[in-house]
């Protein structure tokens, strides 16, 4: 069967992982490669490379390279490291060919649910014998996609919950240069045993192709002295564009939000810096349970007109 689309999961350190077709399959146009962030800690990416029509007949390959950094467009940093997929999904209009690979469980694991730390030389190994396809990572001598947070024992009694990020669309429906205002809403939480000032930070991640925004911090606010037990809730404007929203098409924005109890770590916590293994050990110093310090939601998905 000619497929038309691929896709597969992989992990990385960094906020962003930017896929670039460096060998195309024969008598292909151009694909769409693009990576939809899917959560946190171990920074797990849906790849996708979709081409215009059916095109990648049964024993063709493709090569693609991947990079990571801070933003989709930033130089790979340094320890950009993406590991290389075990299994990958092709699909003709959608509709998978085979049997799909599993979706990995990101729930903290090392290399998210089974997927290899990765060697220069590993080769990937399609999900069907119909057509093949050959990911080469960025080297690296180790692979540790986990960030963990350092609790510190003087934390005790203090608390900030981010509970929820919501508001956010499933859709955003986008014609060239068109701007669409909305607005989400972060609630949190100051579970702690006193009154508490509270700091909350959010990050919104554009898609990694299309040239779209917003793309990084969306709000920073301190709240002081919210009492025990009290949750509150913050109304985040957002105004969504996209240069060409036919490259971002199906690719989705991705939001981050964290609760820092007493508000002193916005230096550790910066633009781009949420899921930050220095972000995550600065929210734990004072913080007796850090792993509710932070939420991440996809949405919404570009759909261009």
């Amino acid at each position: 069967m000619i497929a038309s689309d691929l896709h597969f999961w992989t992990t990385g350190p960094y906020q962003n992982v930017t896929p670039t077709v460096e060998q195309n399959a024969p008598g292909c146009s151009q694909p769409t490669a693009g990576a939809s962030f899917v959560g946190s800690p171990d920074f797990t990416f849906r790849v996708s490379v979709v081409w215009p029509t059916n095109c990648v007949d049964p024993g063709e390959s493709v090569t693609l390279r991947l990079g990571c950094g801070y933003t989709p467009a930033a130089t790979p940093a340094p320890g950009c490291t993406v590991n290389v997929p075990n299994c990958v999904d092709w699909t003709t209009d959608g509709n998978q060919i085979g049997s799909p690979c599993p979706t990995p469980n990101c729930g903290g694991q090392p290399c998210c649910g089974g997927l290899p730390c990765p060697t220069p030389t590993a080769t990937p190994t399609p999900s069907v014998p119909t057509a093949t396809a050959t990911v080469t990572p960025t080297p690296c001598g180790s692979c540790t996609p986990t960030a963990t947070p350092t609790p510190n024992p003087n934390a005790a009694g203090h608390d900030a919950r981010l509970t929820r990020i919501g508001g956010v669309p499933k859709n955003v429906r986008l014609l060239p240069g068109e701007v669409i205002n909305d607005t989400a809403t972060i609630t949190f939480a100051n579970q702690s045993t006193h009154g508490d000032s509270i700091g909350i930070y959010v990050d919104v991640i554009a898609p990694a192709a299309g040239g779209c925004t917003p793309n990084g911090r969306a709000d920073a606010v301190i709240f002081t002295l919210i009492a025990a037990g009290a949750k509150t809730t913050e109304d985040v404007p957002v105004s969504y564009s996209c240069a060409d929203p036919a490259a971002a098409n199906g690719l989705s924005y991705t939001w981050v939000a964290v609760a820092d109890h007493g508000g002193d770590d916005l230096a550790s916590c910066g633009p781009g810096a949420l899921q930050s293994l220095a972000c995550f050990n600065a929210l734990a110093d004072d913080d007796q349970d850090p792993s509710d310090n932070r939420v991440s939601r996809n949405g919404p998905r570009v759909v261009a007109q």
